[in-house]
């Protein structure tokens, strides 16, 4: 496995749960780990060993006799949500990540509605006259100028908040899905079995790891609810992207 491997492996688990650390079995994470105690990479020694950790984490996790599917299943997501980096990511917004993919004709036109949108919009354009004076060759959107001027000359202010808009629990959402794939895949039956009530599922776990934190995810029904509208929740979000990014 060469450097580059590494670091794609790196960033592959940057993702957290959709990352192939997670299904490999045994013999495949224990050779993993022998190429990474092979690679002395200084510049890159913090990723080796933080995957390092991670694969130590699995190879433990793949040697134990589980009693059951479903406590060994809330282990694999407790080392796949690593409690510490994974509470990072556990904000309500989308953030400012994905803001620089919108179309910014029409986040800059929602922005003066919506509360939720004005805050990204705002730290768009800021990023964007940041850009332009680091790099004087950097060309400045209309949009940008135009919504620039609207705030300082007073025409545009923060709109009120009016409550959560939808898009505002995405990068939320879409963990939870992620852990929901992974339980799955781990043997977990997504939903209860209605017959006997019995409250194992993939579900039912999510909700069980989710409750403690600040994610607002705190029952069955939530989760259930976040699963089902998954399709629209995409939808909607591509509504927002630049057209470049919708044909992707």
């Amino acid at each position: 496995m060469t450097q580059n491997d590494l670091i794609e492996m790196y960033l592959e688990h940057s993702a957290f749960i959709d990352s192939p650390i997670y299904t490999m079995k045994l013999t495949e994470l224990e050779n993993l780990r022998l190429s990474l105690t092979e690679a002395n990479c200084v510049d890159d020694m913090e990723v080796i060993e933080y995957l390092k950790q991670t694969i130590d984490d699995m190879i433990k996790f793949r040697s134990t006799d589980w009693p059951n599917s479903y406590e060994e299943t809330r282990k694999l997501l407790e080392i796949a949500t690593n409690k510490k980096l994974y509470a990072a990511t556990l904000s309500h917004s989308i953030g400012s990540g994905l803001a620089a993919v919108w179309n910014l004709q029409k986040l800059f036109s929602l922005a003066e509605e919506n509360r939720f949108h004005f805050e990204i919009a705002l730290r768009e354009a800021s990023s964007i006259l940041r850009l332009s004076a680091l790099d004087p060759h950097y060309e400045i959107p209309q949009e940008v100028k135009l919504f620039a001027s609207k705030i300082l000359d007073g025409t545009i202010a923060r709109p009120k908040s009016r409550g959560p808009h939808q898009l505002q629990y995405f990068g939320r959402d879409q963990k939870v899905e992620d852990m929901i794939n992974l339980a799955v895949k781990n043997g977990l039956k997504r939903y209860r079995n209605e017959a006997t009530k019995e409250q194992k599922s993939a579900f039912d776990l999510v909700a069980e790891i989710c409750a403690p934190t600040e994610m607002g995810v705190r029952n069955y029904e939530t989760v259930k609810k976040i699963w089902q509208n998954r399709t629209k929740r995409r939808e909607e979000f591509k509504t927002y992207l630049h057209p470049c990014d919708e044909q992707e």
